[in-house]
């Protein structure tokens, strides 16, 4: 009996024994499965939150698309000379000026295909149409625009039209039409809205724009660098003909800078003669008695010479009646190509001075660089010394 119960009480000892060991292993189990399903439960929630990021980031890269998308196909605004802040499309594509120089400007920033309208001067310019092919196709309403005549701009719905008068920005915005104000009145106001009509037509046009106001800059850099030292009693007077024998520009015209600036003196602004295409007597004219006298146009020059008055005037007698050059456009007034004026106006106010500058090479290279057009020496001449 004794033995027995013994042996019972080894047995149940081994018994609890093993319980024991079973227990202890089953709760480090469940410990250790608690541990890894907490571990990998962080992994799970930071590759949920990592997903959920690089989702958000993803959607916001996304929205930033779709609103670059939205502003490509959208507006844009731009504010001109005399701060009319104006809303144009993303991409321009179409264009025209009041006046024929916009033409100009919009063909040398490689724009010439978005031109919907010209003018009639421009049309009759072989140089232009060279450069512009279909240009004398075009549609001339401007004619009419001082009387309020709009309906054939209204109908070209053009993108952007490009004025220089007051009056011209009031008649086309009255009618709903995209106008921009510029004003032509500085060689400073010049810069300013070349560079201005390169921002509206765009990023490549643009540049183009800087190029070519870097190119001005070091021609007045150039030039200056000798004509500013030059006193009062050494510069020759000069009166420039805007068109008609006794018409000129005098004080706060471009006309007046790059007198100054090739060595002249503008003897109409300096007699008090203020703004550009005013009248002065034939009797003014004799008694101020330039040195020189710039043509706008070629038939000017005969009429000086072939006027039983004013043929008597020193710059006639003297052969200093110039004809200015002309090209693409008037290199005197207004346009991309009044960047070169300032180089042939030194040479021919001040040619002791300037004697290293050789104008036909300048010429050339300038229609080169601006207008990729390869000039032989007719066609060279033909723009220095016109005839038409």
């Amino acid at each position: 009996m004794k033995r027995r119960g013994k042996g019972a009480s080894l047995l149940s000892l081994l018994l609890a024994v093993l319980l024991f060991v079973l227990a202890a292993g089953c709760g480090r189990t469940e410990q250790k499965s608690s541990t890894a399903a907490s571990e990998s439960g962080t992994s799970k929630e930071s590759g949920t939150e990592k997903a959920e990021s690089e989702s958000g980031a993803l959607t916001e890269s996304s929205a930033s698309k779709a609103e670059s998308g939205s502003a490509a196909a959208g507006t844009r605004t731009v504010k001109d000379q005399f701060d009319h802040e104006v809303k144009l499309p993303e991409k321009v594509n179409s264009i025209c000026g009041t006046f024929p120089a916009i033409d100009a400007i919009v063909v040398m920033l490689d724009a010439g295909d978005k031109l919907v309208a010209t003018t009639e001067s421009n049309q009759k310019n072989e140089w232009m149409l060279r450069v512009r092919p279909g240009l004398d196709t075009l549609p001339t309403p401007f004619s009419g625009l001082s009387s309020g005549n709009v309906e054939e701009l209204m109908k070209l719905s053009p993108d952007v039209i490009i004025c220089g008068k007051a009056a011209d920005y009031d008649t086309l915005t009255s009618a709903g039409l995209t106008a921009v104000q510029v004003n032509t009145t500085s060689m400073k106001g010049i810069q300013d809205y070349i560079a201005l009509i390169g921002e509206i037509l765009g990023e490549k046009h643009a540049e183009k724009a800087q190029r070519l106001l870097k190119y001005y800059q070091e021609n007045l850099d150039r030039v200056t660098a000798v004509t500013n030292g030059i006193p009062k009693e050494k510069r020759p007077t000069v009166f420039y003909s805007a068109g008609k024998t006794i018409t000129t520009e005098g004080n706060n015209s471009i006309v007046k800078e790059w007198i100054e600036i090739g060595g002249g003196i503008n003897v109409a602004a300096e007699h008090g003669v203020d703004g550009t295409f005013v009248d002065v007597t034939p009797e003014e004219l004799l008694e101020w008695d330039p040195d020189i006298i710039i043509c706008r146009d070629y038939a000017t020059k005969a009429e000086y010479e072939n006027d039983a008055v004013l043929s008597a005037l020193s710059a006639v007698k003297n052969k200093k009646v110039l004809v200015n050059p002309y090209g693409i456009f008037k290199w005197c007034v207004r346009s991309a190509d009044e960047a070169i004026q300032p180089l042939w106006a030194a040479t021919v106010i001040q040619p002791e001075l300037f004697k290293d500058i050789d104008m036909k090479e300048e010429c050339r290279k300038f229609h080169k660089e601006f207008y990729n057009l390869d000039l032989n020496d007719d066609e060279v001449n033909s723009i220095l010394f016109p005839t038409r």
